[in-house]
């Protein structure tokens, strides 16, 4: 509490949270573990993507009602996770934005630490730290303890992950979230920004700031739309390359780039 009264700038952290059909007691976990963060100039936007539980409505209600930095919005129909976390970014303005998924938490000094790094490094546009897996009965386990930011490893792999916050500007100017990309939509979104910035305002926190609740693994149209995602991040940016599975760990990428033309 002493660091965060002495940080130089205290930045809103917008955290977007998407809901769709979450176990009620999975969903109050993620929700308190916001609330109980150390660091408190926080926002949480939630849009509950028409869960199918009436239970699910009156908790987020609850939530609101009892902190104003709660806002929730409720589709009526059921849309993408993309197009539910684009709905929650346009509740309220922030500095920053992060997203969370609604089964997932974050440990109390999780925020603390995503504001230090924006006091500490005034031209960051994307933050990204560590994470592991929660089990259902609440056992940590699986630490990714990720790299600094390494460009071409990105290509292969969404190595940002969470937790990661964005400049908001930044995700506005990119328009959010591609619902045509549901699946890979954070891979997506990454790659959107960074063609924006220089890789130094990139910055890796080196600790477990996200427990990921236990989920399947990746699908065969997932690794397929991430492959898509890249294809169109080398098009764009004039790099060129064909995007094809890694030799021996196939769920991954290859980029493979054209030879130069001799004269």
């Amino acid at each position: 509490r002493q660091q965060i009264d002495s940080l130089s700038r205290q930045p809103t952290i917008l955290v977007v949270m998407a809901v769709d059909n979450t176990p009620l007691v999975f969903l109050k976990e993620a929700i308190e573990s916001i609330r109980s963060q150390y660091y408190e100039n926080w926002v949480l936007c939630i849009t509950d993507n028409a869960s199918a539980d009436p239970q699910v409505r009156a908790l987020l209600e609850s939530f609101a009602a009892a902190d104003n930095r709660i806002k929730v919005l409720f589709n009526a129909q059921r849309g993408t996770i993309a197009a539910a976390c684009n709905g929650a970014i346009a509740l309220a303005s922030a500095d920053f934005v992060a997203f969370m998924g609604a089964g997932d938490r974050l440990p109390r000094q999780a925020l603390f630490y995503i504001a230090k790094s924006i006091a500490e490094n005034p031209e960051a546009a994307i933050i990204y730290t560590d994470e592991d897996k929660i089990s259902a009965p609440g056992v940590r386990y699986d630490p990714w303890f990720k790299c600094d930011f390494n460009y071409e490893l990105l290509l292969a792999q969404n190595t940002i992950g969470h937790l990661t916050a964005y400049r908001r500007d930044l995700v506005v100017n990119a328009q959010g979230f591609s619902p045509e990309f549901e699946g890979a939509h954070e891979y997506d979104l990454a790659l959107r920004v960074l063609e924006s910035i220089e890789p130094a305002q990139v910055i890796h926190i080196p600790r477990v700031r996200y427990l990921r609740r236990t989920r399947h693994g990746a699908s065969d149209n997932a690794t397929d739309l991430a492959r898509r995602v890249v294809s169109g991040h080398l098009i764009r940016t004039g790099r060129g390359g064909e995007v094809i599975p890694a030799p021996e760990a196939p769920r991954f990428n290859r980029i493979r780039y054209p030879l130069p033309q001799l004269l």
